[in-house]
């Protein structure tokens, strides 16, 4: 696993601050939101990309879809294929 140095840490937390920053002021959609509103989704909208950037999920047409490196990790055997819906 890559290490990360405390300033490289401080930094990127910073880089996600103004971001959010740039984001109440420009986007009418996030000058809207409240804690209230964003709640119900922080986590998924936290842990959804990072399991895309590990490889345990990815996005298709149809959603999203657990990868096989995910079973692998959590030791699981996957579903046997369903086929095509179409």
């Amino acid at each position: 696993m890559e290490r990360h140095t405390r300033e490289e840490k401080i930094e990127a937390i910073g880089k996600v601050i103004d971001t959010l920053d740039r984001l109440r002021v420009e986007c009418p959609w996030d000058r809207k939101q409240t804690y209230e509103s964003l709640r119900p989704n922080t986590i998924e909208e936290v842990y959804e990309p990072f399991l895309i950037m590990e490889g345990f999920l990815r996005r298709t047409p149809r959603g999203r879809e657990v990868t096989s490196l995910a079973y692998s990790h959590l030791r699981l055997n996957p579903p046997a294929s369903q086929g095509s819906l179409f």
